[in-house]
């Protein structure tokens, strides 16, 4: 938990650093945070402080990986299968696509050696990391795995 506070601090140090928020903002940022048990870049756009797209920026410039504007990809329903629902939900990961043994995802933090670790075992596929920010990973896997999310829930209250 340490290690996650610290490197969202940097995060935040990082959009003040730029100008882009004030420290004011900052704190208000990191109290939303902790508050809703969000990471800060998603509590900086939540309350309206950072554009999406400046967050996935500095998020790539931050852990150095290319980003990815999930808006303008298309995600096949092959790639889809290979990690289900609950598991894109846990670790806030989207498949985008493979080519031959390399599976791309879509990570908020990619440096969450545990997630890729689970990829790995459960897909079979190395795993190649690229970054977005929560938000638009958020709204992806609500729009691709709607269906899939929504059957396993009826199926689970029936139970």
């Amino acid at each position: 938990m340490a290690a996650k506070v610290a490197q969202e601090i940097r995060l935040g140090d990082l959009f003040v650093k730029e100008g882009l928020i004030t420290e004011q903002q900052l704190q208000e940022g990191l109290a939303e945070s902790k508050t809703t048990g969000t990471r800060i870049g998603y509590a900086l756009v939540h309350l309206g402080f950072v554009a999406e797209e400046e967050l996935t920026r500095m998020l790539a410039r931050q852990y150095r990986v290319p980003a990815v504007d999930l808006s303008k990809v298309t995600v096949d329903a092959k790639i889809l299968k290979l990690i289900p629902a609950n598991v894109a939900q846990k670790h806030l990961v989207l498949p985008l696509r493979r080519v031959g043994r390399m599976l791309t995802v879509a990570m908020t933090n990619p440096t969450d050696f545990s997630a890729i670790d689970d990829l790995k075992f459960l897909t079979g596929y190395s795993i190649e990391v690229v970054v977005a920010s929560e938000v638009t990973i958020r709204d992806a896997i609500e729009q691709y795995y709607e269906e899939k999310v929504t059957m396993r829930d009826i199926l689970g209250d029936l139970d």
